[in-house]
């Protein structure tokens, strides 16, 4: 069985609030409470054998996202979001690795910056325009897009050897695209979040 204890918007790490500029004026904030008891309860159950950590990491490693990442605890002097996201990722890896249990950290999935509805035939009075084909994105532009988060997290993660590291980038891309579709089958519900398909 799979249970997920995320909160969307939630970065999964110890001890951080994140702050999500949306369409209104509080924006999307997520405080520590519930990823903090959420990791707690994964680790206290004796049933509960693999964890696996999955979020947009990127976007709160990156000092010029929108979205930040900040804390109140004693580490609270360390400001912006390179210094806190690596901080409390050593932090929260230290303690998942310490538990015993088998942990998976997700990297980032292949972004295809556009609507995957774009690629689908749709009746005249929900066209949308042309089909995209193919339905992808160029790898070189997310490769850009993601190598200092993923040149960034590897290496933190050499600290972790115990640690499994799953990469999507080699289930959705080829050498020179990232596909947002295969066939048929819609991998993506939207610019960044994989559908139930794609995410099988």
């Amino acid at each position: 069985k799979v249970i997920n204890l995320g909160k969307g918007s939630c970065v999964p790490l110890l001890n951080v609030t994140t702050h999500i500029p949306l369409p209104r004026p509080q924006g999307e904030i997520c405080p520590p409470d519930h990823l903090n008891r959420a990791i707690d309860f994964a680790l206290a159950q004796p049933s509960v054998r693999t964890i696996a950590l999955s979020g947009r990491f990127q976007q709160y490693q990156d000092e010029a996202s929108e979205a930040k990442i900040f804390t109140n605890t004693p580490a609270g002097h360390l400001q912006g979001n390179p210094a806190v996201f690596f901080f409390f990722f050593d932090a929260t890896l230290a303690r998942l690795a310490a538990s015993g249990k088998h942990i998976v950290f997700i990297l980032d999935n292949p972004d295809p910056l556009f609507d995957p509805k774009t690629c689908i035939a749709l009746p005249a009075l929900r066209n949308h325009g042309p089909v995209k084909t193919p339905c992808a994105t160029d790898r070189a532009s997310i490769d850009q897009r993601h190598s200092g988060y993923r040149t960034a997290v590897r290496a933190a993660l050499r600290q972790y050897p115990t640690v499994q590291v799953f990469d999507p980038f080699e289930h959705l891309c080829d050498q020179d695209l990232c596909w947002a579709a295969r066939g048929t089958t819609i991998l993506y519900r939207d610019t960044d979040h994989l559908s139930l398909q794609g995410s099988q």
